[in-house]
């Protein structure tokens, strides 16, 4: 049975038929010992109060548990669960007990989390996923080298200088990985595991130049590069990269100024997205080209990048190519960007450029 409560006020869960449950308590410890049987818990807290957990010890039972504070030192109880959500503005502290859950898959730290001081690697953990933790030093990249089965990871690394070497994660499929300031260590030791499919970076600072080991990636289908992953005013692309991309991202970089590429580059591209790179002089109209694209997405960006990427759509029309969208939350006046792109009087055109 499940049972939802929006409030302390709606009801106390009795019984031990209870399967799953999702609301406040009103008194978690007097309402836990009656719910031993439980294998789902949302526990949200009341009035803006997080609770004091005790007695779930008790739920030995439980699966998934979401909660605003890590319940130590009881989660070595949970032999049962596998997926652990905390929701907290506060820095959570990862105990050790935390990786010897046999069964833990899933653990997602809404904010951030660090590892304890005491933390150091043990036995090979089953962790599929992990976010959003700090990575500080050495201990802490080789405590994840202990998740070998690590398929989705969301970190921040602090250490400038050391590039944390994840490639024997050979499961990881999904990384989104932040410096805390640009790296400024050595070049060569930025490195990725070759089995990643989603990659997103941000605050690097990596030069354009080094943009070959991402695009040697021979799996990579996803790329978010945001807040200055690399910095440079120019980017071009090289060929054989990119092989198997699908979706490109470009966010919050105000240093790029020319972007030099061409359809060959990206041959299976499907998506591209560009937001506030307000210094970009234009999106090379080789993009246009490659037969996969289905959509091109501009927000916060200078006139010229609009008025080309109207221009690319306008000549894939002429091509006979009608699946292209443009979308753009361009300001200006929509009959100058048409005007501009050779077809003023074209209403498909303007239902087809989409203002948000």
């Amino acid at each position: 049975m499940f049972v939802h409560t929006e409030s302390s006020a709606g009801g106390r869960p009795f019984g031990l038929y209870y399967r799953s449950f999702s609301g406040h308590l009103s008194h978690p410890s007097s309402n836990i010992p009656q719910m031993k049987l439980l294998r789902v818990m949302n526990l949200r807290p009341n009035s803006d109060r997080s609770y004091e957990l005790k007695r779930v010890d008790l739920l030995v039972q439980l699966r998934y548990l979401a909660v605003d504070r890590m319940p130590k030192p009881l989660v070595g109880n949970f032999v049962n669960l596998e997926f652990l959500i905390i929701d907290s503005y506060e820095t959570i502290y990862i105990p050790l007990v935390i990786l010897k859950l046999v069964k833990l898959r899933h653990v997602k730290i809404k904010e951030s989390a660090e590892f304890e001081e005491d933390c150091y690697s043990c036995q090979t953990t089953n962790l599929r996923s992990l976010s959003d933790i700090w990575i500080n030093n050495d201990k802490d990249v080789e405590i994840l080298r202990c998740s070998p089965h690590l398929r989705k990871l969301k970190c921040y690394y602090y250490d400038d200088k050391l590039f944390p070497d994840l490639c024997s994660l050979t499961d990881l499929q999904i990384l989104n990985l932040s410096f805390s300031t640009y790296f400024i260590g050595d070049l060569t030791k930025v490195n990725f595991s070759s089995t990643i499919k989603n990659l997103t970076l941000s605050d690097l600072g990596l030069p354009w130049e080094e943009m070959s080991t991402i695009g040697r990636l021979p799996n990579l289908h996803v790329l978010k590069l945001a807040f200055h992953a690399f910095v440079g005013e120019e980017w071009e692309t090289r060929d054989g990269e990119f092989q198997e991309l699908r979706v490109l991202e470009l966010w919050l970089n105000d240093v790029i100024k020319q972007w030099i590429t061409c359809s060959e580059h990206f041959p299976q591209l499907q998506s591209l997205l560009v937001n506030q790179c307000i210094n970009l002089e234009e999106i090379p109209s080789e993009i246009g080209d490659i037969p996969t694209l289905q959509k091109i997405e501009v927000y916060n960006s200078g006139y010229e990048v609009y008025k080309l990427v109207v221009q690319i759509e306008q000549e894939q029309r002429e091509n006979g190519n009608e699946e292209l969208e443009v979308i753009t939350n361009n300001e200006l006046n929509m009959e100058d960007l048409i005007g501009t792109a050779g077809d003023e009087g074209n209403e498909r055109d303007k239902e087809k450029i989409q203002i948000k």
